[in-house]
C-alpha cells in the first residue's frame, strides 16, 4: 500500500516516468489525504479555462481519499508538538497530510521538499521519489 503526497500525484499525473514507475511498483491500494485532493484539484480550479472537478478527479481516480478525522487531528496535533521541539514545525496542510498518513502506518511517499525535515524523518517514514 502507498500513502501518496499531492505532490507524487501531481507529478504523475504530468506523465513523470520515474514517479509512474514507482507507484505502480506499490501494492494496491494507493491512499492519500482528502487534504491532498484538494491540492490536485486546485491546480484545474486555478488553470486557465473552465474548470472540470469531475474529469480531475476522475484521473486519479483509482487513488482512496482517507478523510481528516478527530483521531487524526489529535495525532496532528502531537507531532506538531513535537516538530516544534525539533525546530521543524509543519505547514497545516503537510501537517495533516503527515498525520494521516502515519495514523495509517504507512510511509508517506513525497516528490518535493515540504516535507523534508530532520524532525519529521524521525516520526513518521517518508519515502522521497525522484523527478528526475
Amino acid at each position: 500500500m502507498a500513502f501518496l503526497d499531492s505532490s507524487v500525484i501531481i507529478e504523475y499525473l504530468d506523465g513523470t516516468p520515474a514517479i509512474i514507475e514507482a507507484v505502480d511498483a506499490e501494492p494496491l491500494p494507493h491512499l492519500t489525504s482528502s487534504i491532498c485532493v484538494y491540492e490536485v484539484l486546485a491546480g484545474e480550479v486555478f488553470s486557465t479555462g473552465p474548470a472540470d472537478i469531475e474529469r480531475a478527479r476522475q484521473a486519479f481516480g483509482r487513488v482512496d481519499a482517507v478523510g481528516f478525522d478527530e483521531a487524526t487531528a489529535v495525532e496532528a496535533a502531537r507531532l506538531q508538538a513535537t516538530l516544534l521541539d525539533t525546530g521543524d514545525p509543519l505547514s497545516p496542510r503537510d501537517l495533516f497530510v503527515a498525520a494521516t498518513a502515519r495514523s495509517l502506518g504507512e510511509p508517506l511517499l513525497i516528490a518535493d521538499r515540504e516535507f523534508d525535515t530532520a524532525g519529521l524523518h524521525q516520526l513518521i517514514s517518508i519515502r522521497h521519489l525522484d523527478v528526475d
